[in-house]
C-alpha cells in the first residue's frame, strides 16, 4: 500500500537555471499503431506558435526513426490535443481533440495518413463538432470502419462515431454509448466492439458494426472500494482484457488491475487480476496483444514519489501475470510517463513522453520483445528537440530535482544577495506564459499537473527554476 501524499508548501528559489528559446517544444501525449511494416507514433506538440499541433513519425521494427523532424497531422489554428491513431489495412487514421473554431471549445477531428506518411485530408475530418464540448478521443478499426470514441458534455456521456476507410464519418450526429463517464477506450472483438470507461468504476458496452449499441445499460467490469479510473483494452481473439488504474487498496494512490471480458459482455475476473501493487502509485496503463500474452505497460513511481518510470508486465491468455514485480522500459533520469503500445508480429514498440533532459518533454520508445526482455534499454528518441537550454549563472544555485508543489506556489520576497520575485512568470512546458507570479504565496490548484517553470523578471539572462505541480 502506498504512502499518502500530503499538500505540499514549499518555496521556490534555489533551482536550475536554463535560457529560454523561442523555438521551446513540448512533445507529449503519444499513441502508436502498426501497419504492417512500420509504426505510426503521433503526439501533441508545441512547435511553431504558442499553441498544441498534431504531429507523427514512422519507426521501423528495427527502430529506426524515418521522420526525425516530424510529419504535421494538424497545425490548425489554436490547440489540437490528446491523440489516438488506427490502422484500417490501407491508411491510418489519427483523431484529436480540437480547438479550431475557437480557444476552449474542444470538437473531435481526424486525419487519414498513408503508410508513406502521406496526410490525406491536411485540413481534417470534423468528426463531431456538435454542441458544447467534445475530448479524449480513442479509435479502432472493426473490419469496415473506424469506431470513433470520446468524452462528450452533452449530458455528460460517452459519445461514438464510426468512420469509413474514405474518410466519410457514417454517424454525423454521433453514437450515444453511454449516459455517464469518460475517457473511453475501444477495441474490435471479431464481431463487435467493447467501449470501456471510467467515471468511479470502470464500465464497458459492446457496439455492433451498425453502430448499435447492444449493452444500453453498461457492464460493470470492476466496482471495486474507492474508485477505479483511465482505462485500456486489447483482444486476444477471443477474449478482451481491460486494464485500468484502481484505488481499491489506497485511495491516494493507484495499483494496475485488469479483467477478461468475454466476446458476450461476460466479465471472466470480477474480483479483478493484480497486474501490480508496486510501492507508491502507479498509473495510466495501456495494453496490446501479441497472439500469444498480452503485454501491460504503465507510468511507476515505485523508485520514489514524483520519480515516474515505465514498467510493464505480460498477462496471460488465462489472466496469469507473467511478470510479478514488473520490467523496467525505462528508467531513465527525471520522468517518463504517459506510455503507449503496439506490437508489430515480432516485438512491441512501447512509447511515452520523456523528461529525461531535465527542460522539455520529448517522445521516446524502446523495443519489447514477446518473451519480456526490453531490446532497446536506454531508449530511443522519436521526436527530440530543445526548446530550453541550460545557461551557466553563477550567481544561480542549481540542483538537479524539481520543487514538487500541490496546492500553493510559494515565491520569496528578495533578501540579500539575491534578486526579487517581483514580475515574476510562470511558464507552461512549452515555454508559454501561464500567467504572472508574485512575491508570497501563489495559488495553482487551478492548473493541470504537470511541469512548469518560473521565470524571473530580468530581461537579460533571465533563470527559469523547474516546478512539478501535482494533485
Amino acid at each position: 500500500m502506498g504512502m499518502m501524499k500530503r499538500p505540499v508548501l514549499l518555496a521556490l528559489w534555489a533551482a536550475v537555471s536554463v535560457g529560454v528559446m523561442t523555438s521551446a517544444w513540448a512533445q507529449q501525449r503519444p499513441d502508436a499503431s502498426f501497419d504492417g511494416t512500420n509504426w505510426l507514433v503521433v503526439w501533441r506538440e508545441a512547435r511553431s506558435s504558442a499553441y498544441d499541433d498534431i504531429y507523427g513519425a514512422r519507426v521501423t521494427p528495427s527502430g529506426t526513426v524515418l521522420d526525425p523532424t516530424g510529419i504535421p497531422i494538424s497545425t490548425a489554428r489554436y490547440d489540437q490535443w490528446y491523440p489516438a491513431v488506427s490502422f484500417d489495412g490501407t491508411n491510418y487514421l489519427a483523431v484529436w481533440t480540437d480547438e479550431r473554431s475557437a480557444p476552449s471549445v474542444e470538437d473531435i477531428y481526424g486525419a487519414r495518413v498513408t503508410p508513406s506518411g502521406t496526410v490525406l485530408d491536411p485540413t481534417g475530418i470534423p468528426i463531431s463538432t456538435v454542441a458544447d464540448n467534445q475530448w479524449y478521443p480513442a479509435v479502432t478499426f472493426g473490419g469496415s470502419s473506424h469506431l470513433v470514441v470520446w468524452e462528450d458534455q452533452r449530458n455528460d456521456s460517452v459519445c461514438g462515431a464510426r468512420v469509413s476507410l474514405g474518410g466519410v464519418v457514417i454517424d454525423s450526429a454521433g453514437i450515444r454509448i453511454s449516459g455517464w463517464g469518460g475517457y473511453p477506450a475501444a477495441a474490435f472483438g471479431g464481431t463487435n466492439y467493447l467501449v470501456v470507461l471510467s467515471g468511479d468504476n470502470i464500465y464497458g458496452a459492446r457496439v455492433n458494426q451498425a453502430g448499435t449499441v447492444l449493452d444500453p445499460a453498461g457492464i460493470p467490469i470492476s466496482t471495486a472500494a474507492n474508485y477505479q479510473r483511465y482505462p485500456a483494452v486489447s483482444f486476444d481473439g477471443t477474449n478482451f482484457l481491460v486494464v485500468w488504474e484502481d484505488y481499491r487498496n489506497n485511495s491516494d494512490t493507484s495499483d494496475i488491475y485488469g479483467a477478461r471480458v468475454s466476446q458476450a459482455g461476460t466479465v471472466l475476473d470480477p474480483a479483478g487480476i493484480c497486474i501490480t501493487t508496486a510501492a507508491n502509485g502507479q498509473y495510466a496503463p495501456a495494453v496490446a496483444f501479441d497472439g500469444a500474452d498480452f503485454f501491460v505497460v504503465w507510468t511507476d513511481e515505485r523508485s520514489g514519489f514524483y520519480e515516474y518510470d515505465i514498467y510493464g508486465a505480460r498477462v496471460s491468455r488465462a489472466g496469469t501475470v507473467l511478470d510479478p514485480t514488473g520490467t523496467p522500459v525505462s528508467t531513465a533520469a527525471s520522468y517518463q510517463e504517459y506510455a503507449a503500445v503496439s506490437f508489430d508480429g515480432t516485438n512491441y514498440l512501447v512509447a511515452w513522453e520523456d523528461y529525461r533532459s531535465g527542460y522539455y518533454w520529448d517522445i521516446y520508445g524502446a523495443r519489447v520483445s514477446q518473451a519480456g526482455a526490453v531490446l532497446d534499454p536506454m531508449g530511443f528518441g522519436i521526436s527530440v528537440t530543445s526548446g530550453l537550454e541550460e545557461t551557466p549563472n553563477a550567481e544561480v544555485r542549481t540542483r538537479k530535482s524539481a520543487t514538487v508543489v500541490r496546492s500553493i506556489l510559494l515565491l520569496p520576497e528578495a533578501v540579500s544577495g539575491e534578486r526579487s520575485a517581483a514580475g515574476a512568470q510562470l511558464l507552461g512546458i512549452s515555454g508559454r506564459k501561464v500567467f504572472d507570479l508574485h512575491p508570497g504565496p501563489n495559488d495553482v490548484r487551478a492548473l493541470a499537473p504537470g511541469v512548469y517553470f518560473v521565470r524571473e523578471a530580468q530581461a537579460q539572462a533571465q533563470a527559469v527554476r523547474k516546478v512539478v505541480i501535482t494533485r
